[in-house]
């Protein structure tokens, strides 16, 4: 019988990671039930908190890792509970993909499947403004030990939508000339 990975414990189902690696205290899900693939996702945590380390590599940080930090730390918002909800809706879109690669172009599906389900511009406006804060966040305050994201431009893809006015068939806040 082989020997099993050190730093790995079996929860339930879900293999576990209570690991120190390069001095950090690591407790993470690895999302595995097999320990094969387990142990992959440990050897590429290492391997990747050890370019990090020797090579001064930096992370690549997703929008899922940034709308977890929004999360946590604006848990006293009163409107929290409907920022999750955009957030939920938007992350098989753009959940995985690292921050720099966020784009217009990115979001223009997520905009066409909400645009298809019948809501509001307004509340299409509400959701990009939450990716909006998220990548703000992202790009003007959120630090890791290497510093501040670098390349990452404040709000790169967030658009507002115009809304038709319902009553006169035109866009809101335009007179009849267009203006």
């Amino acid at each position: 019988m082989a020997k099993r990975t050190p730093g790995l414990r079996k929860k339930g189902d879900i293999w576990q990671i209570e690991k120190v690696i390069f001095g950090e205290q690591v407790f993470l899900s690895t999302g595995e039930t097999e320990l094969e693939h387990a142990e992959r996702f440990l050897a590429q945590l290492i391997e990747q908190r050890r370019k990090v380390k020797v090579y001064g590599e930096r992370l690549e940080r997703t929008f899922d890792e940034a709308a977890a930090r929004l999360v946590e730390e604006h848990g006293h918002k009163r409107s929290l509970d409907r920022d999750i909800v955009t957030l939920k809706a938007v992350m098989p879109y753009i959940g995985e993909m690292p921050l720099l690669k966020i784009h217009a172009g990115v979001l223009d599906e997520f905009i066409r499947d909400r645009k298809r389900t019948g809501i509001s511009a307004g509340t299409l406006n509400r959701d990009m403004a939450v990716i909006r804060r998220v990548l703000s966040l992202a790009a003007r305050l959120w630090r890791d030990e290497q510093g501040p994201v670098h390349g990452l431009t404040p709000c790169p893809c967030c658009r507002r939508c115009r809304a038709k006015n319902a009553s006169h068939g035109r866009l809101a806040g335009r007179n009849r000339n267009g203006y």
